[in-house]
C-alpha cells in the first residue's frame, strides 16, 4: 500500500487548496525478492530517508506501537523548497501483505501491497489517494514512480546482505 509519503502542499497545516484535484496513483513493480523481505523494507519506516529521500528526509516513529495498526510516524521532507511535516498512522495491516497509511496532516492516504510470486519473487503495489495544486500530477506520479524502483533497489540490497 502506498508508501507514505505522497502529499504535496505548501504549508504544514491541513490542505486547504483552492484549484486543487483530487487525484489517485497506481503502480506496481516486481521485485526478484521473497514477500517477507520487502515487507520488512516497508515496515522499517524509519530508514525511509536512506532510500527514499525525495519523500522522506526525516521520518521517526512516535507512538509506543512500533509495527501494525496504530503506529504513528512523524515525516519531513522538502518539496519544491518547501518544508512539508506530515504525520501518518497505520490505519490497516496485515504482516507480509500490506500497510496502510492514513495521513493526519493533510488527508488520503498510502497502500503498500506485498503479493507473493512463488519462487522468491514478489509484486509490489502502490496506491496514493490525496490532494495536490492542478498541474503537479504529472511530476508527482513521475517521483512515486521513482519511488517504486528506490524500493525494488533497496529490497534487492537487502537481499544481498543475507
Amino acid at each position: 500500500m502506498k508508501k507514505f509519503l505522497s502529499v504535496v502542499l505548501i504549508s504544514s497545516s491541513l490542505l486547504i487548496c483552492h484549484g486543487c484535484v483530487n487525484v489517485t496513483y497506481e503502480g506496481y513493480i516486481d521485485i526478484d525478492v521473497p514477500a517477507d523481505v520487502v515487507f520488512s523494507v516497508l515496515e522499517n519506516y524509519e530508514e525511509y530517508p536512506d532510500f527514499i529521500s525525495e519523500f522522506h528526509s526525516e521520518t521517526k516513529i512516535i507512538s509506543d506501537v512500533k509495527t501494525g495498526i496504530g503506529v504513528i510516524i512523524d515525516n519531513r521532507y522538502i518539496w519544491r523548497g518547501h518544508t512539508i511535516t506530515s504525520k501518518f498512522t497505520v490505519s490497516d495491516y496485515a504482516q507480509n501483505h500490506f500497510i496502510v497509511l492514513k495521513n493526519l496532516s493533510q488527508g488520503g492516504y498510502s497502500e503498500m501491497i506485498v503479493e507473493d510470486m512463488g519462487s522468491g519473487k514478489t509484486k509490489y503495489k502502490l496506491k496514493n489517494e490525496l490532494r495536490i495544486p492542478k498541474g503537479m500530477q504529472q511530476e508527482l506520479f513521475a517521483a512515486f514512480d521513482r519511488e517504486l524502483l528506490l524500493v525494488k533497489r533497496e529490497c534487492e540490497k537487502k537481499r544481498m546482505m543475507h
